[in-house]
């Protein structure tokens, strides 16, 4: 008769965090991905202006790289679920303003701020499905699966990010046709 180990009788981190999780945290990454991209589409289009679209877009990278860490210190306080919830909340707020800002007759400096305000108020779904699921392999995984088990995590998260990124770039999408703004 063969003994199995107890880390091989172990459930995996499918089964520790459940498959539900894996699909809202998949699914969660996509306005992230696109918020750049629609803020760019958005101000060229409204304002007919190449470089503006660049700017706000780039406002909202520096927005989400200036406030991502205050909103994992909130969430490392208060918890996750009620960190993302608010910041969700915020962030559909500042998707509207900015649409309001962009095809209003406010100056450019304005919808720099507004682009700045939904970096602010993106949800960080990424990095708090990367600590929750360590943590999950830290606390309840034998330690002779946690490092294997983290490198795969590590492996997974990654795959997750760049799906929904490069899945809306023209040249990841053979035989579809891309058009620049101004062709």
């Amino acid at each position: 008769m063969a003994q199995t180990s107890s880390s091989s009788a172990a459930p995996s981190l499918l089964a520790l965090a459940g498959w539900p999780y894996f699909v809202i945290a998949f699914v969660a990454r996509l306005p992230f991905a696109m918020m750049v991209v629609g803020v760019l589409t958005m101000v060229v289009t409204a304002r007919g202006s190449l470089s503006l679209g660049g700017l706000a877009s780039a406002a909202v990278g520096v927005g989400t790289a200036v406030i991502g860490p205050f909103l994992g210190a909130a969430a490392d306080r208060y918890g996750q679920r009620p960190v993302l919830i608010a910041a969700a909340v915020l962030n559909a707020a500042m998707l509207a303003l900015f649409a309001v800002v962009v095809y209003s007759p406010l100056g450019e400096p304005t919808v720099l701020l507004a682009g700045f305000a939904i970096g602010a108020t993106a949800p960080q779904v990424s990095p708090m499905s990367r600590s929750r699921l360590v943590t999950i392999i830290d606390e309840r995984m034998p330690a002779a699966r946690r490092a294997r088990t983290t490198s795969s995590t590590m492996s997974y998260e990654s795959a997750a990010d760049e799906t929904w990124s490069a899945s809306w770039r023209p040249s990841s999408r053979p035989g579809l046709p891309s058009r620049s703004p101004r062709c």
